[in-house]
């Protein structure tokens, strides 16, 4: 035997990086309690996805509106603009790891 890694051991070095990286990003290193949280973090950050998507339509004849950003107005619109359209963009992205996080 030339070498050996303890698989539960929660250390930083080179040995342990992607065993440690794995079980902190999976359930925080709590056990099975930890994956639960995680899923019920995950449903709840799911939810949030759906509520900000229909949030950001005020109204349904204006959809082509919030995926874009008025560049000429106010400081403020723009920012406002330039925050709502980026999360549209990438809503189908997060909305797909949230999913993959409660399976």
């Amino acid at each position: 035997i030339l070498g050996h890694r303890d698989r539960n051991a929660i250390k930083v070095d080179r040995r342990h990086l992607i065993r440690f990286l794995y079980k902190l990003h999976y359930s925080l290193h709590l056990g099975d309690w930890g994956g639960w949280l995680m899923g019920a973090v995950s449903l709840v950050w799911l939810l949030d996805h759906i509520a900000a998507w229909v949030l950001s339509f005020p109204r349904a004849a204006l959809w082509r509106r919030s995926f874009g950003v008025k560049v000429n107005a106010s400081a403020h619109k723009a920012t406002y603009d330039g925050h709502r359209a980026s999360g549209l963009w990438f809503t189908p992205v997060m909305a797909a790891v949230a999913l993959s996080g409660v399976a």
